[in-house]
């Protein structure tokens, strides 16, 4: 009973095109989230490891790039995911960084 989610989401509920997302590593290693604005990467999430959860607060049509912990912008940086937040999804989403396809 209860509603145990809560614990998932931030203090406050999605407002207007808020997308708020409850991240879970399925990747086998320590991972690091970029936010993708404009051809700029700028890492919000570092290090977050295996099976590891972590919320976010972002918006409908925001795009993310996932690489391997200390991986992006070396020339072995090699992307292991891209989504775009949609709140076609609904407007709390879990949702796992895995490989897709």
């Amino acid at each position: 009973g209860g509603g145990g989610d809560d614990d998932d989401w931030g203090p406050d509920a999605p407002v207007g095109n808020q997308v708020h997302l409850n991240l879970s590593n399925g990747f086998p290693r320590p991972v690091d989230v970029y936010w993708v604005m404009n051809g700029e990467q700028t890492k919000i999430i570092s290090g977050l490891r295996p099976k590891a959860r972590q919320f976010l607060s972002t918006y409908d049509g925001h795009a993310f790039s996932v690489y391997a912990e200390g991986e992006q912008g070396g020339a072995g940086g090699r992307r292991l995911l891209q989504f775009t937040a949609s709140l076609k999804g609904g407007s709390r989403q879990h949702f796992t960084l895995e490989a897709r396809g």
